[in-house]
């Protein structure tokens, strides 16, 4: 009971009633989504956490996230301008996959769905391989949701939808899949204290196996988000609280 959200809603007819939902609905959904979130949450790190991922993500990038306990980083490289860093979890029939990239030579305004898309579709095709042939695509072939969202505060966008596993399409210009794919979600913003523009991006590959959990997490995760700005912040909060 205590991880449940319960409303009660009174009116004086059945249309009054539709009525409610149809202005409130949207927030009323969102009430439930954060209770989900924050039970999964705490599920999530009951077992534990890699405070040794997470002091390395703050060291070298300035800023982190709670990573689980059984989260592996393959890959944490930097340029001049840019970053990206890699981490994975890989069960014996379940893969999870967390890419966080972030530009410090690119605006707020430079932040389109189109922009979104191509830049994950480089950083997949460069990095997440197939072990024979192919690279990891959005599949363009299934509907995309993004909208524009308030992320930690942040202007930002927010992209759902589907990934495969592709190579080139022999003479044409779109892509073959060669087996392999699932859901993604991605949260790309602007942070104007470190003026650079992060994307966090949570994939699921669990074939035989219900996925919106295995999603959600991803979600969890990136809400976990927090610069060396914020934690400093946080911290100035609790000293003078006191």
């Amino acid at each position: 009971r205590r991880s449940q959200q319960i409303y009660y809603v009174a009116t004086a007819t059945p249309q009054a009633l539709a009525e409610t939902f149809q202005n409130r609905g949207t927030e009323i959904r969102g009430t439930f989504e954060e209770v989900t979130l924050d039970r999964l949450e705490r599920e999530m790190y009951e077992d534990g956490r890699r405070s040794s991922i997470e002091d390395s993500l703050l060291e070298r990038h300035n800023f982190t996230l709670n990573v689980q306990h059984d989260f592996q980083i393959a890959v944490d490289t930097t340029t001049a301008s840019e970053g990206f860093i890699w981490l994975r979890r890989i069960l014996a029939e379940t893969r999870r996959e967390f890419l966080i990239y972030y530009a410090d030579d690119v605006g707020p305004d430079q932040i389109t769905p189109e922009w979104i898309y191509a830049k994950r579709d480089s950083l997949t095709r460069k990095h997440l391989q197939g072990n024979v042939q192919g690279f990891v695509n959005i599949d363009y072939r299934r509907p995309l949701e993004t909208e524009q969202i308030s992320f930690l505060d942040r202007y930002g966008f927010e992209s759902r939808g589907l990934w495969f596993m592709a190579v080139p399409a022999e003479g044409e210009d779109d892509l073959r899949p060669v087996g392999g794919g699932g859901p993604f979600i991605n949260f790309t913003f602007y942070d104007q204290a470190t003026d650079r523009v992060y994307m966090l991006d949570g994939s699921v590959y669990a074939p035989d196996f219900d996925k919106l959990n295995f999603i959600r997490h991803m979600e969890v995760m990136a809400h976990t988000f927090r610069t060396a700005e914020d934690i400093q912040a946080s911290e100035d909060q609790l000293a003078a609280s006191e």
